[in-house]
């Protein structure tokens, strides 16, 4: 009987390294940079519980387009990777990070990128990322070429249609009440383990990570404060969506109204992770960064 020959993808060559943050927290990732390089990079950043080796067929695809175009791209964890993890002493990962310190994470891996040779930089998040690339963008910390979210869907409009409305609020109300006394206390609910504080950040309207605020009514702050060129990536089937992925889109589009242009795409047959999708995302982001570029 014959053997089966398993196929072997591209390979493209990556550097494994690690970035330090101002407050002491070491995050590894690794660097995808071109022998002649121009003064652009790209940074990722990965969503909820995940970490840079996650979501490997996008960089893979992404990474072989910066090689050819002369664009560095860097894709590190930031202290929202697992479900729990350590930050310095710290506990971090999806369930215990502070949503805010992803301001130090995305300046440690910008200071590195500064270090290889760039000056201009896109910021490209996903899911969660995609909050922490857009709160970025909104604190102002780098003047960006661009910003990418993929997959920027609320985790309370996801939570309100999985779990239900109220039994999220009174998750919400359940975990005030223990962070009054101690807000890194864990809370299990369905599978999901998160500190007290955690809790309150990720599902609570109003907090800073709330920046996707499609299922209520108001004035996105954060996307309103977007002034380069954007780009919006949704995958049509997204477990996430409470709407139909145009009305998505639309909400994203209407609120941008600073932004140099705007670009909104939905990728057909696609759930949250594109899983089998990839290469259209990256299709879509190589076709973006040419009318940017």
């Amino acid at each position: 009987m014959a053997k089966r020959r398993l196929a072997m993808l591209p390979l493209i060559p990556v550097q494994l390294t690690q970035v330090t943050t101002t407050d002491g927290v070491d995050l590894a990732g690794i660097v995808i940079q071109p022998k002649r390089h121009t003064r652009l990079a790209i940074i990722q950043v990965h969503g909820l519980n995940s970490s840079f080796t996650r979501g490997h067929e996008i960089t893979r695809c992404l990474g072989a387009y910066c090689l050819r175009q002369g664009i560095g791209l860097f894709k590190f964890n930031n202290r929202g990777h697992d479900i729990l993890a350590k930050a310095g002493t710290r506990l971090a990962g999806g369930g215990a990070e502070k949503f805010t310190d992803c301001l130090k994470d995305v300046d440690a891996v910008i200071a590195l990128a500064r270090q290889c040779g760039y000056s201009q930089f896109i910021l490209s998040g996903h899911s969660t990322g995609a909050n922490k690339a857009l709160y970025y963008t909104y604190k102002g910390r780098t003047k960006l070429a661009g910003l990418m979210l993929t997959g920027p869907m609320s985790d309370i409009s996801g939570a309100y249609q999985t779990e239900g409305k109220t039994k999220i609020k009174r998750l919400v109300a359940q975990a005030e009440r223990i962070a009054r006394r101690n807000p890194q206390q864990l809370i299990s609910n369905d599978g999901n383990i998160r500190t007290a504080a955690r809790t309150i950040s990720l599902l609570k309207p109003g907090q800073a990570e709330d920046v996707f605020q499609y299922y209520r009514h108001g004035t996105w702050s954060a996307l309103r404060s977007v002034c380069c060129p954007l780009l919006v990536v949704i995958g049509e089937h997204d477990q996430h969506l409470d709407r139909p992925v145009d009305n998505c889109l639309v909400a994203f589009g209407v609120q941008a109204t600073r932004a140099q242009s705007v670009t909104l795409r939905s990728i057909p047959g696609a759930d949250h992770g594109f899983r089998g999708k990839e290469k259209l995302v990256v299709h879509v982001t190589e076709d973006w960064l040419r009318t940017i570029l």
